[in-house]
């Protein structure tokens, strides 16, 4: 199925993505939220958002407002 491949890519970029700088790991998370959205996915949705929240809060460049 080819959102599962899309998954599998996307899992696969986000694991080589951690620790280097630019949004690709951001993007990963997000991306792969809409897709688990789509599936009805809730939970998992919430834990990949977190998990692009906490990346934007330890982000260098981060403003807290």
């Amino acid at each position: 199925m080819i959102l599962d491949k899309a998954i599998a890519l996307l899992e696969q970029g986000i694991h080589l993505a951690r620790g280097k700088l630019g949004s690709w790991q951001l993007e990963g998370y997000v991306n792969l939220a809409h897709i688990r959205n789509m599936q009805g996915n809730a939970l998992e949705v919430e834990n990949l958002i977190q998990n692009a929240r906490q990346l934007t809060v330890e982000a260098p460049d981060s403003k807290q407002f």
